[in-house]
This record gives C-alpha cells, sequence and structure tokens, in this order.
C-alpha cells in the first residue's frame, strides 16, 4: 500500500501542533450552523442585504409522529460501544416512537460504510466523519455530517509485552514504547492510523520508519498482539477492554492527550435530508434523546451496552461503557461540536487525507440536530419522570 503524502510540511505542522493540543474547551452552539451560513457580523439595516440570521438560527419545526411512518436503513462501521447512542435509541425504542422503522447493517469498516451511502443502498452511515469531506475534494458534493456519535479519543493502546509499562506522557509513549515497535491500526485513511501518523512526525517516530504499522480490519486490532504479530494495538471500546480481560494490558490512553473530537459522526446525502426531512428530523430526535438518555440513566445505558454484546463477559461490557460514559466518549447532545470538529479536520489534514480545513459551515448540516436540542429540551424532567426505560429491541444479530 503507498503512504499517503503528508499535507503540511513539517515547519508549518509544527507551528500549529497547538491547535491539536488536548483541553481546548468546547465551542458549544456558537459556530454549529448549517452550510452557507456566514459566521460574520450580521449587515446593518443599510438596505442592501437587511439582517441576517444568527449562527445556529433555525426555521420552521418540523413534526414528527409515531403514526407517520418512514422505513430508513443506517450502516454502522462496525459493532462497538463507540455507537452507543445507537443502540440506546434503537433498543428502548426513540426511533419507533419518532415514526421511524430503522434497518441497521453492519459494513466492516469506514470506507465500506460510506460507500453504501454514496452508492444509495443506505440512507445514513456512522464511522470517522472525514469521508464527506473527502468525497467532496473528489467532486461529490452531496454528502453531509449530520450528527455526533462518539465524540472523543475513544482509543487504547494495549500491549502483551510486560516489560512495557503504562504511561500518561505522550512523547513518552511514543519514543520508549512506540519506537522500534510494530503497531496494530485500523485501515487509512481511519481514525487510528492517522492518530499515529499524527504523533509520529510531533515526536520525531515516524510511521514506517521508526515503527512499523501493521493495518487491519477495524474490531480486529487485538489479534495480532494476543498472536505475538504486533507488539501493540490500537483499539477502540469494548475491544479494548475484551483483550485487557484476555491479559493484556494498558499502554496508553489516548483521551488524555485530546479534548473534544469528532470521532464518530453520522453522515448522509443533502439530497436525502431536502427529500425526506420529516424522516431526518426523526433520527435526529431519536439521536438527541439517546445521548442524553445515557447520562440520565447511566445504568440503563450500560445494561443496553451489555444487550448489544450478549456473547461476551458482562463485567467487560459494564467497564468498558462505563468508561465511555466517564470520559464523555457519548455526546451530551446530538450536534456536531464546533472544537470537535476542529481537531478532526487539523489532524486530518496534516495526514493528508484532505487536502484544505472544510469548516463546520460547509461540511456539517446541524439544522435536524439543533432543532432537536432546542424541541425536546432537558428530557430528564420533560419525558423521563417515571425513570428509565424497558429495553425491547437490540440492534445486534
Amino acid at each position: 500500500m503507498q503512504p499517503h503524502r503528508v499535507g503540511l510540511s513539517r515547519r508549518q505542522f509544527m507551528r500549529g501542533a497547538t491547535v491539536l493540543g488536548a483541553g481546548a474547551a468546547s465551542a458549544g452552539l456558537l459556530g454549529a450552523c448549517s452550510p452557507g451560513q456566514e459566521q460574520e457580523a450580521a449587515p446593518g439595516g443599510n438596505g442592501e442585504e437587511g439582517l441576517q440570521p444568527p449562527p445556529g438560527a433555525q426555521t420552521g419545526h418540523i413534526e414528527t409522529s409515531p403514526d407517520d411512518r418512514h422505513a430508513v436503513h443506517i450502516n454502522q462501521a462496525f459493532q462497538a460501544l463507540l455507537y452507543l447512542p445507537l443502540y440506546i435509541a434503537n433498543d428502548v425504542g426513540f426511533f419507533d416512537e419518532e415514526g421511524i422503522d430503522l434497518q441497521v447493517t453492519t459494513a466492516g469498516g469506514g470506507t465500506q460504510s460510506w460507500s453504501a451511502v454514496v452508492g444509495g443502498s443506505a440512507d445514513y452511515s456512522i464511522h470517522d466523519p472525514i469521508f464527506p469531506s473527502i468525497s467532496a475534494e473528489r467532486g461529490q458534493a452531496d454528502g453531509v455530517v449530520v450528527g455526533t456519535i462518539c465524540n472523543g479519543q475513544a482509543i487504547l493502546a494495549v500491549t502483551n509485552d510486560q516489560e512495557l509499562e503504562v504511561t500518561t506522557d505522550t512523547e513518552e509513549f511514543m519514543v520508549d514504547r512506540v519506537e522500534g515497535r510494530r503497531v496494530a491500526t485500523q485501515p487509512e485513511p481511519d481514525s487510528q492510523w492517522v492518530l499515529m501518523r499524527y504523533l509520529g512526525e510531533l515526536y520525531g517516530v515516524e510511521m514506517n520508519d521508526a515503527f512499523e504499522n501493521m493495518q487491519v480490519t477495524i474490531g480486529t486490532e487485538i489479534g495480532p498482539v494476543l498472536q505475538d504479530q504486533a507488539d501493540i494495538a490500537l483499539a477502540f471500546p469494548p475491544m479494548a477492554d475484551i483483550g485487557l480481560a484476555q491479559g493484556l494490558h494498558e499502554l496508553f490512553d489516548f483521551s488524555h492527550f485530546f479534548g473534544p473530537f469528532a470521532l464518530s459522526g453520522l453522515c448522509t446525502r443533502r439530497s436525502y435530508i431536502d427529500d425526506n426531512p420529516v424522516a431526518h428530523q426523526g433520527v435526529m430526535n431519536a439521536l438527541e434523546k439517546a445521548c442524553q438518555y445515557a447520562y440520565a440513566f447511566p445504568e440503563s445505558a450500560i445494561e443496553i451496552a451489555q444487550h448489544e454484546f450478549p456473547d461476551e463477559d458482562p463485567e467487560v461490557i459494564a467497564s468498558a461503557a462505563e468508561r465511555c460514559l466517564a470520559r464523555m466518549f457519548v455526546p451530551t447532545h446530538a450536534f456536531v461540536d464546533t472544537e470537535a470538529w476542529r481537531q478532526s479536520q487539523n489532524l486530518n489534514l496534516f495526514a493528508g487525507n484532505i487536502e484544505e480545513f472544510h469548516t463546520i459551515d460547509d461540511a456539517v448540516n446541524n439544522d435536524a440536530a439543533l432543532r432537536a436540542y432546542r424541541s425536546i429540551g432537558l428530557a430528564k424532567l420533560t419525558l423521563w419522570q417515571d425513570g428509565p426505560r424497558e429495553i425491547a429491541d437490540r440492534v445486534a444479530t
């Protein structure tokens, strides 16, 4: 496989490296507006353009009903706790009460999942939200990100080498743990691969020079370590936690290094939104409820996680789900956060996955997610005063 060219020179990259540092504060709703909305000050009554709506302004209520049914197909890259909002919305009936007859399929990777939407066999896909930006640069401008599914770097580095000790220092991880070893990641251009490219450049431990990268199917990253084919694996929950239960130990937690980060998003086509506004609003209403439900009733969210992974040790799944909630990988709301989006774009720009920065105005349509946020309010007070809901369905087959 030919290596991607690096999109920025080392000097340019190092000059802007602090942009990607940890602890950046979330920008919240400001700037989270739909394509075409400018974030400049509105012109003031000069008779030429008139007043413009502020960023994030929503017009027109879209009513959904459980009696107005819409068939919706969502394709997920793989089955993982990164996608817990999807499972909550499905398993406790949020999609159903929004009139959504949901079908969920699993592709086996982000590229394949996004291809299902581009090709028209799926209405939505869930994966690294960089793919619509990549498509836009290839002339396919119909793709758009419409929501957040995982809002943090939910990646653990794990190893079977007892001489390698856990560290919270990123430079120490790269220089003293990674250099000279083989690291298993999901395939390029997805997030694990991008992250190792970035850190390698940042600390002078470059991929396929100072360390070897082994690319494997998403969700199988711990396999090469367990089989002594790789020294280190990067893995998502619950796969990382399953590896820990099988004798691997944690080496580095990437969430210590990054603040908000658009790791997994809900993607679709702009034309689908135009043709199916009620169905689209129903999908985003269901996911907004799910994000709030996870924190309103964390014990129920953990039970749903266990319900979705029935063949795994319930205690291992519970531990993985607790980490997703404690680290706030599950977004508190379904709209795409401005700072999280900026972090993702900068990282992918560095790695050469994209040739230019795609602003949230151009690449994200937060309209329905923000409409859901405003219309639902604080759901624990408005919808769930009687406590958690019954688990009645399952995505996993």
